[in-house]
């Protein structure tokens, strides 16, 4: 019953919204609707984050149970692989201080 009361105040007031003594009403309809709508969004959101949050702790709980340790580790260092990283890294180096050594070729505007 009070609800119905405040339907039929509320449209009264809008129906006189350009009088200040409405005005009360209608910024009370509104706050309460604002503050409905940010509480919905709180907990809408608390839970979507929980239900991720649960699925990505069951995946990586099943991704940890289904690995199996090798009985023997394999061997992850190559020298030849090293040697190729080592050489580019050394190409890289040249290819900068040839750079750093010649001059630009756009002139500077500021001058």
């Amino acid at each position: 019953m009070k609800k119905f009361h405040m339907q039929t105040n509320i449209r009264e007031a809008y129906e006189s919204r350009h009088e200040p003594e409405s005005m009360h009403v209608i910024a009370d309809f509104y706050w309460r609707t604002l503050l409905l709508v940010a509480l919905l969004l709180v907990v809408l959101f608390a839970l979507y984050g929980s239900l991720e949050f649960m699925r990505v702790a069951n995946d990586t709980a099943i991704d940890a149970a289904s690995e199996q340790a090798p009985a023997r580790p394999e061997r992850t260092f190559n020298r030849s692989r090293l040697q190729a990283v080592l050489d580019s890294l050394n190409a890289r180096e040249a290819q900068f201080e040839s750079l750093k050594k010649s001059a630009p070729t756009v002139v500077d505007p500021s001058r």
